[in-house]
């Protein structure tokens, strides 16, 4: 579960002149923080392979000539990736009693680090908070007025202290990861026949 600046990030590195539904597709499925529904929404009760598969079923399902759809597809892709190699590395090499809440704060350094030093955040940010709920209510599962709740809380926790770099998570490792996954993202477009983009 990458931050969400790492899924802005992405969202920008694929097309950062992209229509503002296609943002917030990107945040969508963190718009409810409810522990189960967000492993099921997230395709995180499948392992191994069968996670990929499920995505790709998903794909198929969605309308993505939408950019909020399309949006949220590439969240979905880009938490897969994040699962099985930083976080899941970070898990193997944690030394403590909490591992949990400690990568929570972690990726919360990420985030707000992000937004306060990427010059194209807060406008972003105003941005999306600014848009139409009607550019976002096209999937049942995300309501807009809970994504809507989810944009004016972050603009309010990202303005906090502190703004300092995760030592689990530096932004080398952060950047780096947001390119490969959005170049690994059209690759796996392009093999499974996935043409339909904004």
């Amino acid at each position: 579960m990458p931050c969400a600046m790492m899924h802005l990030m992405c969202a920008r590195n694929y097309n950062e002149n992209a229509d503002i539904a296609f943002y917030i597709g990107n945040l969508a499925p963190d718009c409810i923080d409810e522990r189960d529904f967000k492993d099921k929404n997230h395709l995180r009760i499948y392992k191994g392979d069968e996670r990929e598969e499920k995505l790709l079923e998903l794909a198929c399902s969605l309308d993505l000539t939408d950019p909020f759809q399309f949006g949220v597809l590439l969240h979905l892709y880009t938490d897969m990736c994040w699962d099985r190699g930083p976080m899941a590395e970070h898990k193997r090499s944690y030394i403590g009693n909490d591992w949990f809440h400690d990568y929570r704060w972690e990726i919360r350094y990420i985030s707000k680090y992000m937004y306060k030093h990427l010059h194209w955040s807060i406008k972003l940010w105003e941005d999306m908070n600014e848009a139409d709920e009607v550019v976002y209510s096209s999937i049942e599962n995300y309501p807009s007025k809970n994504i809507k709740a989810y944009l004016e809380h972050n603009i309010m926790v990202h303005k906090l202290p502190p703004a300092i770099e995760s030592k689990a998570f530096p932004n080398e490792l952060v950047f780096l990861f947001c390119k490969e996954t959005v170049d690994s993202f059209k690759i796996w477009l392009e093999k499974e026949k996935i043409t339909l983009k904004p």
